[in-house]
């Protein structure tokens, strides 16, 4: 009997015991599940405010070539209307020109025609001339 009673509170101090192995061990776990769920959450966060940092960097970049494309176009623009000026100024000479050149290429034929008008007239005087010469001969 006395061996029985040992068995039983041996049995008992074992159970016992396993008992608070067994607590031990489910609040070690738990422990573990929530470093765990904090390595996590810690994980999460990192991930978000480096979504967050990238999207911001996203929407400089965006800014920046959204300047740059504007730059280039004011600049194509500017560009533009200086080549516009530029050929204005340049077929304003080039009309200037051929207006000269007209102008020195009219006065060239009125001076053709005037010389003309003095040769034909010499020769009209001297033609009468002749003719008359020739009628005093004969």
């Amino acid at each position: 009997r006395e061996r029985a009673g040992r068995s039983v509170a041996d049995c008992d101090r074992t159970a016992t015991a396993l008992r608070h192995k067994h607590a031990d061990e489910i609040i070690k776990m738990g422990e573990v599940h929530a470093e765990d769920l904090a390595q996590r959450d810690q994980q999460v966060n990192r991930a978000w405010q480096e979504t967050q940092l990238a999207r911001a960097e996203v929407t400089r970049a965006r800014e920046e070539a959204g300047r740059a494309v504007d730059d280039v176009q004011q600049a194509h623009a500017e560009e533009m209307n200086r080549l516009r000026r530029e050929h204005a100024d340049s077929s304003a000479r080039k009309d200037a020109e051929v207006e000269r050149a007209q102008q020195q290429a009219q006065l060239a034929r009125d001076e053709a025609q005037y010389q003309r008008a003095e040769v034909e007239e010499t020769w009209c005087q001297r033609v009468a001339d002749a003719e008359g010469n020739l009628h005093a001969i004969r």
